[in-house]
Parts: structure tokens; sequence; C-alpha cells
């Protein structure tokens, strides 16, 4: 599909693939004789995913830095801060003072948010 008919899919501007594209997000699937660019139908929920991973809170660049370098490992990645949040529990039910403990909690609270929003996106990504 082209990249209006992706935006449109999408419900996003033409203008946030093409910049989703220049980051390294998408890619397009082929090429028109003409130079469009066309994408497969899965850059629809890719681009469902790289927007809920920006709602939690990652800027744009990080996510494709990770992309680029765990898209192979993202199940390791999820079960790698599975074990941080159960440490950050054993630390915030240690004798810390309170002002520890709140950063803690809040820490444990990001943690379980980002570790949801990867297990979602684990079926969501194209490839994994």
């Amino acid at each position: 599909m082209r990249i209006g008919e992706l935006a449109s899919a999408a419900g996003v501007s033409p203008r946030t693939v093409d910049y989703y594209t220049q980051l390294g997000l998408l890619m397009p699937a082929e090429r028109t004789a003409s130079g469009y660019r066309l994408y497969a139908a899965d850059a629809v929920g890719l681009i469902a995913a790289i927007q809920t991973l920006e709602q939690a809170g990652l800027r744009l660049e990080a996510i494709a830095d990770h992309m680029r370098q765990t898209t192979d490992n993202l199940p390791g990645s999820v079960d790698q801060l599975g074990r941080t949040v159960q440490a950050l529990h054993q630390l915030a039910n240690s004798e810390s003072g309170a002002e520890a403990n709140a950063i803690v909690t809040a820490l444990i609270s990001r943690a379980h948010q980002l570790v949801m929003t990867a297990a979602d996106l684990l079926g969501t990504l194209p490839g994994i």
C-alpha cells in the first residue's frame, strides 16, 4: 500500500509515516518504477505498536535504536525487565528509608507498565 493508504489505515498523517521511515521504524516493502514507496499490510500494526511505546514514554529515537538492536531478543528483554522488577520489589521491602521506598515503588510501577506494554507488543510486532 502507498504512504497515503498506510497513513489512512493506521490513523496517522502521511508525514508521520514519512518520519517513522526516516527514523528506520518503518521500511517500505518495495518501490514502484516511479519511486513510490509501498508498505506491507503489517505496517499498520507496527505503527500502532510504535505509538503504544511512545505513549508509554519512550522516545522515537530510542524505539528505533532498540528495534535495530534487540528485535531478535525481545522475549529475553522482557524476561530481564521482569527480573529487574522482582529485584526492585525486594529492595522496596527491605529496611530502607521512606524516601528510598517511595522511589523504588515509583520505579516498580513504571517497570510494570513497560513489562505490560512489551508483553502486549510481543504478539503485535511482525516477525516476533
